[in-house]
This record gives structure tokens, sequence and C-alpha cells, in this order.
């Protein structure tokens, strides 16, 4: 994951998004650990009406009610949004992530990683 995160610091805006992933665990009866990772978007900071949740709450309602169901998970909490845990961080840039990601992965263990970095890099 570490090479991932070098090669985004040299692309500004790069978004992964796990989809074929979704596809392969969406056939398990299990819930979904998805760690939404990033900036002020993952956060929801401005880009939803509320102001909050942003795209998780979207995303975590199509999951939900298509079947599979899922649990955001990370260190932060907004609780208000449907599901309020992620790790979004407003002023984050790449290398604090990356400094960070393998306690986030180690005590949260996601199945997928959702990542918005390199704005404020």
């Amino acid at each position: 994951m570490c090479s991932v995160l070098k090669y985004i610091k040299k692309v500004k805006n790069f978004t992964i998004i796990c989809g074929s992933l979704l596809v392969v665990l969406s056939s398990a009866s299990a819930q979904i650990r998805i760690m939404p990772l990033g900036g002020k978007i993952v956060l929801g900071t401005g880009s939803s009406t509320n102001n909050v949740g942003g795209f998780r709450d979207d995303l975590h309602l199509m999951l939900n009610s298509n079947g599979m169901p899922v649990d955001f998970v990370g260190s932060m909490n907004d609780s208000l949004s449907l599901d309020p845990h992620h790790e979004g961080h407003v002023g984050t840039t790449i290398d604090v992530i990356n400094q960070n990601l393998s306690n986030y992965l180690q005590q949260y263990q996601p199945h997928i990683v959702l990542i918005n970095l390199g704005a404020e890099d």
C-alpha cells in the first residue's frame, strides 16, 4: 500500500475506487468494512446539502439498499452521517496519511479502502 501512496503523491487529485472488490465481496453475507481515507472530500465538508457525510451517505444508502451490508470504519466520527466513521482529515497530505496508514489498517482491518488524496500536496 505504501508504494501506492508514493505513486499517488505524483498524481494530483487521484482517487482509487475499488469497485471490482465490491462485486467480489457483495456475495458475502457478512458486513463489508470500508475505510474512506483522505482529506476534506472524505470528511464531507462542503460536499452535501447538510455539509456532513458527503459521498459517504450516498454510498452507504446505495450499497445497503442493494443488499450489500457495509460498515464504514475509521477513527473519525462526524456523529451525524448514516455511518459516521471515516478517516477524512481536513488539510491532510499524502505524507501524513502514509505515516498513519499501518495503524489505521491494523486497528480497523478494512476489506476496502477508498482513497482521495493529493489536493493538499
